[in-house]
């Protein structure tokens, strides 16, 4: 499990903080915050809750909380307040949806979000309480929400308009190459390099536009019956050409037995690509690529191992994350977006299956695996 995260004000090893401490933790903030005590009296707020509730610090030091809490909400507040006592922690508290408004020094109110925590100090317990501005925040989400439809849309037909140029390219390739002369040898290797360059300047479009889709819960999936086996199988042999300009061996085990699943076979051949092409990518001339089928309980089980680079265990988590390439990959100039394995765990995820990936580290080659649940012989 990863490293759990020492609440705010807690010094390390758990140790209570101190209140100068505190204090400057609370100022530092860049929210509104307000730091009470078990009973619910404030004991510390920042200069920001001068601007957001328009009282000075200093009034608001020694009040209860309730000062900022509407008439009507005050008795539910003091009921939340010792029920927090009771089990305190981490909460936001829109989440569990109650209706929030502050009530300012002029009477206004004002729909507010809050996060409580717990704070160990030498004084004894304290509750930290950051505020914002709910209308605020919901309309900076709604901005982010706009600014992220308008890229993906941009993505989308910028997508299909470079679709669009590559297709009389690749036709115009092929005609090329069905006019030369078979002597023509270096003229046939510069055509052959196009069309290599060209197919994979397709294959990150049609990654782009699947993301984009992906993102939209758009991406179509069309389930049928599958062999597991049999779909392993092809994709590879679709695969050894590449494998063979690396004098990179492949070796497949598939199951005893068909192992049929529901799938759509052209989104479970795109994972088997970018698992081939991964492996591909980052084991060195000369390597070894072992895929194996087998049935685990109820599910079939893909394990895709190279004795490639590897990869740092600390990035496993962050391997499935659109637009994720670890360091040391970009360091080197490896190509790629990032994007063919967030596409194989969306894609995997669709037909209610797993995907995931395991490393010792660098230089020790990876190991990733697919598991899709077994719907038995279609017969």
């Amino acid at each position: 499990m990863p490293p759990t995260k020492e609440p705010a004000g807690v010094e390390a090893h758990g140790a209570p903080a101190t209140v100068s401490g505190l204090s400057d933790l609370v100022e530092s903030a860049p929210d509104a915050v307000i730091v009470a005590d078990e009973k619910g009296v404030i004991v510390l707020a920042n200069k920001r809750v001068e601007d957001f509730f328009g009282y000075r610090r200093e009034e608001l030091v020694g009040q209860p909380v309730e000062i900022l809490v509407p008439p009507g909400l005050r008795a539910r507040h003091k009921e939340h307040v010792r029920e927090f006592m009771r089990d305190p922690g981490i909460r936001l508290m829109g989440e569990r949806g109650i209706s929030l408004h502050g009530l300012r020094k002029d009477g206004s109110e004002i729909a507010i979000d809050i996060s409580l925590g717990p704070v160990p100090t030498t004084d004894g317990p304290r509750i930290m309480a950051v505020v914002r501005d709910f209308g605020r925040h919901q309309a900076e989400a709604d901005r982010r929400a706009d600014e992220i439809a308008r890229l993906e849309g941009a993505f989308s037909t910028l997508g299909h308009e470079l679709g669009n140029f590559l297709v009389p390219i690749k036709l115009h390739v092929h005609m090329l190459k069905l006019r030369l002369a078979p002597a023509e040898r270096d003229l046939h290797d510069s055509l052959a390099l196009v069309e290599r360059n060209v197919e994979r300047l397709a294959r990150l479009l049609t990654d782009i536009l699947a993301s984009v889709r992906l993102k939209r819960g758009q991406l179509p999936v069309r389930l049928r019956a599958v062999d597991v086996n049999a779909l392993v199988a092809e994709s590879v042999h679709s695969y050894m050409g590449a494998t063979r300009e690396k004098d990179i061996q492949i070796a497949q085990d598939p199951a005893p037995a068909p192992l049929w699943v529901q799938g759509d076979p052209d989104r479970l051949h795109e994972v088997m690509f970018n698992l081939l092409t991964n492996a591909w990518k980052f084991t060195p001339r000369g390597g070894r690529v072992d895929i194996k089928v087998e049935k685990q309980g109820t599910e079939a089980v893909v394990t895709v191992r190279d004795t490639g680079r590897g990869i740092d265990p600390s990035e496993l988590q962050r391997l499935f994350q659109p637009f994720s390439r670890a360091p040391a990959v970009k360091r080197d100039g490896v190509p790629g977006l990032g994007l063919g394995l967030y596409l194989s765990r969306g894609i995997i995820e669709l037909h209610h299956g797993r995907i995931w990936a395991e490393s010792k580290g660098h230089g020790r080659g990876a190991t990733f695996r697919v598991a899709l649940p077994i719907s038995g012989d279609p017969a």
